[in-house]
């Protein structure tokens, strides 16, 4: 992506990795903006910036742009590209300039008459022409014999405040974006907490206005920003705002409310959807004064300029056009909304996965945002907590899915069920800082592989399909997932006098016997065949019964077609038998049993893991047999 030279205007502030370029102190100095392209123009490639804001008044003239020889590195920045008079060529207002000099008096165009949204770009043709843009469209020659080195020169002047590179001259980047988080600089009555995922009113029975937030960063193109309303108070009229900005949370005077904020500001309010503090559309999409506990409210602004919101993860509709690239988030905690936080979608901004997957790798751990717990990263606690109904809803959702009726009772340890169905009484999520660092750790290494090479899919052999708990797509439990190590959530069925031991000291396949693949800890993708675990198939039990839902890494999976009781490891990726001197990175991780020694189908297919930090139990599920 192009982007501005580090070399600029006294007033001028960079952001949006220098490709956004913001004047200072507007209303008291029009000029000291003037910035230029970081790297050389190539023959035949437009330098495009889009204009963000502008002062309704208080000065004349607008933005300028052109193109000199000189490198910005050497060159003495001026207050403006009309005070430069040596190698530059300029179009200013309809004129094109060189050196100071007018060569053209009416180019066809009027920059002063562009809009917020609108964008300019100029071209030096592989002839050496020089010709600008505005808005995509070619305005003609302007001028000839331009060096064959020149740089982007641009004046954010008079009432241009704010613009953003949108095409240009590639500057290597990295690969890694800023993680969306709510900048610090906030509202009055605002707090920025959770490592700035999360923004609340302290106090929202008292306050029920100047909860204004921001994001950290501005939003790329495409960027889905959501949040999720986590607390609500019922004594207020209205709720909670969502919208985009060209102001800088460094910069701006936040408001009681964004909806008074007079220039660059897009908001939907009730299901109104406002520009500068004027209603531009009614009655749009679903009204956000209907939203509770544990909806989800977004915004995103597109590729072809137009702004969208979304609830709930639907679109509810163009709701603007021309909106330009430099935009932050908003949030308007009001009224009746007290605390929201963000979603996080930050892997859809990386180029390729692989930069995902590494990028997850080298961050640190971080306890889960979820967690009700109080605790710290430090502390070795172990609880359980209740679920919000969404997430209890979704696992409940997908214990019906993955119940087969027809193999209930089939089966060696089956035997006494005679039930048809289960019935989810209770879902509580269970929160270990031990277990889950053990666990975040092995997930980090599987990920620095996955970004080297590929795991091969964890599927059926013969062709029958992946693993079923991910088949169904209950996107609330499969977006905690990363598919690229194989990461599953599968069941585990256990005896109630063992849940306290789960809880403490995860899932220890030290403790059973030898399974018909070796002695693992074992996990199934059907309700049916967990079920069958929860007690003794000797003497069948009433009343609650427990499995738990675990997070579980496969990895690289041997597919077992021939079981193997004495298995104490997973199978070397050479197929060596007996002495095997392979170094430990050269074993498969887990194992998948399919077959049974005469060619048996078996009923369910079993998932084994003979390192428990491979696992994650992250659901206890109560449930009771109907």
């Amino acid at each position: 992506m192009a982007t501005f030279h580090k070399r600029v205007g006294s007033l001028v502030v960079l952001s949006h990795e220098r490709r956004t370029a913001h004047r200072t102190r507007e209303t008291d100095e029009f000029a000291d903006g003037t910035v230029f392209s970081a790297k050389p123009l190539q023959n035949g490639q437009l330098f495009e910036v889009q204009i963000d804001r502008k002062m309704a008044s208080g000065w004349t003239g607008s933005l300028e742009i052109g193109v000199t020889a000189q490198n910005p590195d050497g060159l003495k920045i001026a207050h403006s590209l009309s005070d430069i008079t040596k190698d530059i060529w300029v179009l200013s207002g309809c004129s094109v300039t060189h050196d100071g000099d007018t060569i053209i008096k009416a180019y066809g165009v009027d920059l002063d008459e562009l809009k917020e949204g609108d964008s300019v770009g100029v071209m030096r043709t592989a002839g050496g022409e020089l010709h600008f843009y505005v808005n995509g469209a070619d305005k003609g020659k302007a001028a000839v014999a331009i060096p064959s080195t020149v740089y982007a020169a641009v004046d954010v002047i008079g009432q241009c405040v704010q613009v953003s590179v949108v095409r240009g001259p590639i500057a290597e980047t990295d690969e890694v974006v800023q993680k969306l988080q709510f900048d610090a600089r906030c509202g009055s009555k605002a707090e920025v907490v959770n490592g700035q995922s999360t923004a609340l009113r302290p106090n929202p029975k008292d306050d029920f206005s100047d909860g204004v937030v921001l994001t950290n960063r501005i939003l790329r193109s495409d960027e889905h920003f959501e949040v999720k309303l986590d607390e609500m108070v019922a004594i207020w009229t209205g709720s909670l705002a969502i919208g985009v900005t060209t102001h800088m949370p460094s910069t701006l005077d936040f408001p009681p409310t964004m909806t008074e904020q007079s220039t660059g500001t897009w908001m939907l309010t009730g299901d109104g959807v406002s520009h500068n503090g004027v209603v531009v559309k009614e009655k749009y999409g679903q009204r956000l004064d209907g939203l509770t506990q544990g909806d989800r409210v977004g915004v995103v602004r597109k590729d072809d300029k137009t702004l969208h919101f979304t609830i709930n993860g639907g679109d509810q509709g163009e709701a603007a056009t021309n909106v330009p690239a430099a935009i932050y988030g908003i949030v308007d905690l009001f009224a009746n909304a007290a605390q929201v936080t963000i979603v996080d979608h930050s892997e859809m901004l990386f180029k390729t996965r692989s930069a995902y997957l590494r990028h997850y790798a080298a961050q640190p751990i971080e306890l889960p945002k979820n967690w009700k717990s109080s605790m710290s990263l430090d502390e070795e606690t172990a609880e359980t907590t209740p679920v919000e109904k969404d997430v209890s809803d979704a696992i409940k959702k997908l214990v019906e899915l993955t119940w087969d009726y027809d193999h209930v009772g089939q089966g060696r340890d089956a035997r006494n069920l005679k039930h048809s169905r289960i019935e989810v009484t209770k879902v509580k999520q269970i929160e270990s800082t031990r277990l889950y660092k053990e666990y975040e750790r092995q997930r980090k290494a599987f990920c620095e592989r996955a970004a080297k090479e590929d795991f091969p899919k964890v599927s059926r052999d013969r062709g029958e399909g992946d693993v079923v708990t991910s088949v169904h797509g209950i996107s609330l439990l499969d977006d905690q997932l990363i598919p690229e190590i194989n990461e599953h959530f599968l069941f585990h069925g256990s005896k109630s006098e063992f849940v306290d031991a789960i809880l403490k000291q995860g899932i220890d396949f030290r403790l059973g016997n030898p399974g018909m693949f070796g002695k693992g800890a074992y996990f199934c993708e059907m309700t049916t065949k967990a079920d069958q675990y929860t007690d003794s198939s000797k003497a069948r039990k009433s009343g609650e019964h427990f499995m738990v839902l675990a997070k579980v890494i496969l990895g690289h999976s041997y597919i077992a077609k021939q079981t193997n009781n004495s298995l104490k490891r997973p199978p070397c990726l050479y197929d060596c038998s007996g002495k095997c001197e392979h170094a430990k990175n050269e074993f498969y991780d887990s194992v998948m049993g399919t077959h049974a020694d005469a060619g048996r189908r078996l009923l369910f297919r079993e998932f084994i893991l003979f390192e428990e930090k491979q696992c994650y139990p992250a659901y206890i599920i109560t449930y009771v047999r109907k």
